[in-house]
Protein backbone atom coordinates (compact mmCIF):
# COMPACT_ATOMS: atom_id res chain seq x y z
CA UNK A 1 0.00 0.00 0.00
CA UNK A 2 2.53 2.57 0.81
CA UNK A 3 4.35 1.88 -2.64
CA UNK A 4 1.86 2.20 -4.23
CA UNK A 5 1.18 5.88 -2.10
CA UNK A 6 4.94 6.55 -3.36
CA UNK A 7 4.60 5.50 -6.84
CA UNK A 8 1.35 7.32 -6.96
CA UNK A 9 2.93 10.34 -5.88
CA UNK A 10 5.96 10.42 -7.93
CA UNK A 11 3.86 10.11 -10.92
CA UNK A 12 1.83 13.09 -10.00
CA UNK A 13 5.05 14.92 -9.41
CA UNK A 14 6.12 14.35 -12.80
CA UNK A 15 2.80 14.88 -14.81
CA UNK A 16 2.70 18.63 -12.81
CA UNK A 17 6.06 19.49 -13.63
CA UNK A 18 5.81 18.39 -17.58
CA UNK A 19 2.93 20.55 -17.29
CA UNK A 20 4.73 23.63 -16.16
CA UNK A 21 7.54 22.89 -18.22
CA UNK A 22 5.43 22.58 -21.19
CA UNK A 23 3.82 25.98 -20.61
CA UNK A 24 6.94 27.48 -19.70
CA UNK A 25 8.12 26.17 -23.47
CA UNK A 26 5.27 27.66 -24.56
CA UNK A 27 6.15 30.99 -23.38
CA UNK A 28 9.48 31.05 -24.58
CA UNK A 29 8.24 29.93 -28.23
CA UNK A 30 5.64 32.50 -28.11
CA UNK A 31 8.43 35.18 -27.33
CA UNK A 32 10.97 33.80 -29.58
CA UNK A 33 8.51 34.17 -32.26
CA UNK A 34 8.01 38.01 -31.08
CA UNK A 35 11.64 38.23 -31.26
CA UNK A 36 11.74 37.19 -34.58
CA UNK A 37 8.51 39.11 -36.05
CA UNK A 38 9.78 42.22 -34.46
CA UNK A 39 13.56 41.29 -36.27
CA UNK A 40 11.77 40.87 -39.79
CA UNK A 41 9.44 44.28 -39.67
CA UNK A 42 12.79 45.98 -38.19
CA UNK A 43 14.66 44.86 -41.56
CA UNK A 44 11.76 45.55 -43.63
CA UNK A 45 11.63 49.06 -42.02
CA UNK A 46 15.32 49.87 -42.65
CA UNK A 47 15.03 48.56 -46.09
CA UNK A 48 11.64 51.09 -46.70
CA UNK A 49 13.12 53.73 -44.87
CA UNK A 50 16.83 53.47 -47.63
CA UNK A 51 14.09 53.17 -50.41
CA UNK A 52 12.51 56.46 -49.28
CA UNK A 53 15.95 58.42 -49.02
CA UNK A 54 16.90 57.24 -52.73
CA UNK A 55 13.16 58.45 -53.54
CA UNK A 56 13.48 62.03 -52.66
CA UNK A 57 17.07 62.60 -53.40
CA UNK A 58 15.95 62.01 -57.16
CA UNK A 59 12.84 64.46 -56.55
CA UNK A 60 14.76 67.74 -57.27
CA UNK A 61 16.51 65.97 -60.15
CA UNK A 62 13.74 65.46 -61.35
CA UNK A 63 12.18 68.59 -61.20
CA UNK A 64 14.84 70.20 -62.76
CA UNK A 65 14.44 67.79 -65.55
CA UNK A 66 10.62 69.08 -65.78
CA UNK A 67 11.04 72.71 -65.53
CA UNK A 68 13.86 72.47 -68.41
CA UNK A 69 11.11 70.45 -70.49
CA UNK A 70 8.16 72.47 -69.62
CA UNK A 71 10.68 76.03 -70.49
CA UNK A 72 11.80 73.70 -74.29
CA UNK A 73 8.35 72.93 -74.78
CA UNK A 74 7.13 76.42 -74.59
CA UNK A 75 10.03 77.94 -76.75
CA UNK A 76 9.34 75.26 -79.20
CA UNK A 77 5.66 76.41 -79.10
CA UNK A 78 6.56 80.26 -79.43
CA UNK A 79 8.45 79.29 -82.87
CA UNK A 80 6.30 77.02 -84.12
CA UNK A 81 3.44 80.28 -83.27
CA UNK A 82 6.34 82.34 -85.37
CA UNK A 83 6.84 79.84 -88.13
CA UNK A 84 3.14 79.33 -88.67
CA UNK A 85 2.86 83.23 -89.04
CA UNK A 86 5.12 83.76 -91.06
CA UNK A 87 3.62 80.81 -93.43
CA UNK A 88 0.28 82.74 -93.21
CA UNK A 89 1.79 85.46 -95.12
CA UNK A 90 3.46 83.91 -97.77
CA UNK A 91 1.63 80.47 -98.12
CA UNK A 92 3.35 79.18 -101.19
CA UNK A 93 7.01 79.94 -99.94
CA UNK A 94 8.39 75.79 -100.09
CA UNK A 95 10.79 76.93 -97.23
CA UNK A 96 8.71 78.46 -95.11
CA UNK A 97 6.36 75.05 -95.15
CA UNK A 98 9.26 73.06 -94.66
CA UNK A 99 10.13 75.13 -91.46
CA UNK A 100 7.00 75.23 -90.26
CA UNK A 101 6.56 71.98 -90.78
CA UNK A 102 9.55 71.13 -88.30
CA UNK A 103 8.80 73.81 -86.04
CA UNK A 104 5.30 72.02 -85.49
CA UNK A 105 7.42 68.37 -84.77
CA UNK A 106 9.45 70.01 -82.67
CA UNK A 107 6.76 71.52 -80.81
CA UNK A 108 4.94 68.36 -80.45
CA UNK A 109 8.01 66.25 -79.68
CA UNK A 110 8.78 68.79 -76.46
CA UNK A 111 5.08 68.90 -75.31
CA UNK A 112 5.40 64.85 -75.13
CA UNK A 113 8.48 65.51 -73.39
CA UNK A 114 6.97 68.06 -70.75
CA UNK A 115 4.02 65.78 -70.44
CA UNK A 116 6.30 62.72 -69.47
CA UNK A 117 8.72 64.25 -67.45
CA UNK A 118 5.45 66.06 -65.49
CA UNK A 119 4.31 62.21 -64.79
CA UNK A 120 7.47 61.20 -63.37
CA UNK A 121 7.12 63.91 -61.32
CA UNK A 122 4.27 62.91 -60.02
CA UNK A 123 4.58 59.65 -59.82
CA UNK A 124 7.58 59.96 -57.61
CA UNK A 125 5.62 61.92 -55.34
CA UNK A 126 2.94 59.52 -55.00
CA UNK A 127 5.70 57.09 -54.80
CA UNK A 128 7.04 58.77 -51.79
CA UNK A 129 3.55 59.64 -49.87
CA UNK A 130 3.21 55.62 -50.52
CA UNK A 131 6.24 55.19 -48.91
CA UNK A 132 5.79 57.12 -46.08
CA UNK A 133 2.62 55.55 -45.12
CA UNK A 134 3.79 52.16 -45.26
CA UNK A 135 7.17 53.39 -43.39
CA UNK A 136 4.45 55.27 -40.55
CA UNK A 137 1.85 51.41 -40.87
CA UNK A 138 5.52 49.56 -39.82
CA UNK A 139 6.22 51.86 -36.68
CA UNK A 140 3.01 51.64 -35.27
CA UNK A 141 3.64 47.52 -35.74
CA UNK A 142 6.86 47.77 -34.00
CA UNK A 143 5.81 49.45 -31.42
CA UNK A 144 2.53 47.38 -30.71
CA UNK A 145 5.15 44.18 -30.62
CA UNK A 146 7.55 46.06 -28.40
CA UNK A 147 4.87 46.67 -26.09
CA UNK A 148 3.68 43.22 -26.22
CA UNK A 149 6.82 42.03 -25.49
CA UNK A 150 7.27 43.91 -22.70
CA UNK A 151 4.28 42.61 -21.24
CA UNK A 152 4.83 39.08 -21.50
CA UNK A 153 8.60 39.54 -20.01
CA UNK A 154 7.38 41.48 -16.57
Amino acid sequence: MRMRWTFTCIILLLVIGKTDAQTTNKDSLALIKKQVAIKKIQTALDEKKLKLKKLEDALPEKISDMDRAVKQSQQSADENQTAAKKLARDSQDKKLSRRADNAASDARSDAKKARKTTAIVDNLKKDIESMKRKIESDEKKLEKLNEQKEVHSS
